[in-house]
């Protein structure tokens, strides 16, 4: 399989998710009790920063780039504090 210069792959637990950092944050979002919580991909990594900011204590502004890079610096965060890896393409 060729992956896209802009996918990634990260692994939660068991689970191994794949895509662009924007659209594996969706798959995520669409895992939620009540997707309509959130009802866009900016929403959910809100959410995802105000947890790790509330969980952790660390203070994290995410960037101002689109959602894609926003993602990818969540995804980021989170394999920094031991909640996901990332894996090689």
């Amino acid at each position: 399989m060729k992956w896209r210069d802009d996918e990634m792959k990260i692994q939660i637990e068991n689970d191994i998710l794949s895509g662009t950092a924007a659209e594996i944050i969706d798959q995520l979002r669409g895992r939620v009790f009540d997707p309509t919580e959130f009802p866009d991909i900016e929403s959910y990594i809100w959410f995802l920063q105000n947890n790790v900011i509330r969980t952790t204590g660390l203070e994290f502004p995410l960037p101002e780039d689109d959602v894609e890079q926003q993602a990818r610096f969540i995804f980021d965060r989170l394999s920094k504090i031991g909640a996901l890896t990332i894996l090689e393409g």
